[in-house]
């Protein structure tokens, strides 16, 4: 009986990052044929993410097995800038404590 995947047998999964998940867009039986594809899908600026990750069956072990093979962010993802650290001490950072015979909260209340 042949096996469904022989371990030579490989997929590539064109994968696209869009709304926080990962979709699979196309599959393709030959690599270079999947990175012009996810090329072409990252040229439209409509996903964050484009990659091409290979699949294949290892039969010793009877698990699939992925492995990612090319990546690459959308021109219009950037990723967050740092922000810098605010250099004023902290105590001056801190918020005013309430005044005495103003309103009190409930928490200035149990606090006390």
């Amino acid at each position: 009986m042949k096996a469904l995947f022989e371990m030579s047998d490989s997929v590539f999964e064109v994968m696209t990052l869009k709304d926080g998940r990962w979709l699979i867009e196309q599959r393709h039986k030959e690599r270079e044929a999947a990175i012009a594809d996810a090329n072409g899908l990252c040229a439209t600026r409509a996903y964050k993410g484009v990659k091409v990750v290979r699949e294949m069956f290892d039969q010793k072990a009877n698990l699939f097995k992925e492995s990612t093979v090319y990546e690459l962010p959308s021109a219009n993802n950037t990723a967050p800038k740092a922000l810098a650290p605010d250099p004023r001490p902290r105590a001056a950072r801190a918020k005013p404590a309430a005044k005495k015979g103003g309103k009190r909260g409930l928490f200035d209340f149990l606090k006390n």
